[in-house]
C-alpha cells in the first residue's frame, strides 16, 4: 500500500547513486498508521542530521520500521523531503507534535517476524542481526535489499 504524498517531492541535485537503509523504531503501531495517513515521519533531534545527510547525498533513503516490542518489522517507506521540510505539523498518538517532520512515501506494509531475519547481519553494527538495532541504525545496502 503506497501513500500518495500531499506535498512536493524535493529535487536533490548532486544526490549519489546509493540507496541507504535505516532501521526506524516506532513507539507504537498507531504512529505508523498516522505516518501512512499523513505521509510524514519525525525522529529525535539526535537522528535528524544523520537522516538529512543521507537524504541529500544518496539517490534514495529507505526507512525500515519496527514497533518496539513487536518482534517484527512492519514495513518500509522512502524519504521524500529533507528533515523539517514537511509543510504542516503532525499530531502523533500522544496528541502532541514531535520532532521536525519530513515527507515519506510508504512502499510496503507487512509483518516480517524478526525470527525470519536471523540470517541477516549488519556489518555496520558489530555484525549483529539486523533487528538488534537502535533507532536510526544504518544498514549496508546489501542487507537492506535482503529485508
Amino acid at each position: 500500500m503506497a501513500c500518495t504524498p500531499t506535498f512536493a517531492v524535493q529535487a536533490r541535485p548532486g544526490a549519489g547513486d546509493a540507496i541507504r537503509y535505516f532501521i526506524i523504531r516506532s513507539n507504537s503501531l498507531q504512529n505508523i498508521f498516522i505516518s501512512v495517513r499523513t505521509g510524514a515521519w519525525a525522529t529525535t533531534r539526535t537522528n535528524d542530521p544523520k537522516l538529512d545527510a543521507a537524504f541529500r547525498s544518496s539517490r534514495e533513503v529507505r526507512l525500515i520500521f519496527s514497533v518496539m516490542g513487536s518482534n517484527a518489522f512492519q514495513g518500509y517507506a522512502t524519504m521524500r523531503t529533507s528533515v523539517g521540510a514537511f509543510p504542516k505539523p503532525v499530531i502523533w498518538e500522544n496528541g502532541q507534535q514531535f520532532g521536525r517532520p519530513f515527507g515519506v512515501e510508504w512502499r510496503v506494509l507487512f509483518e516480517l517476524p524478526h525470527d525470519d531475519c536471523n540470517h541477516i547481519r549488519n556489518r555496520l553494527n558489530d555484525n549483529k542481526v539486523v533487528y538488534m538495532a537502535r533507532d536510526c541504525t544504518e544498514l549496508p545496502q546489501e542487507q537492506g535489499d535482503l529485508l
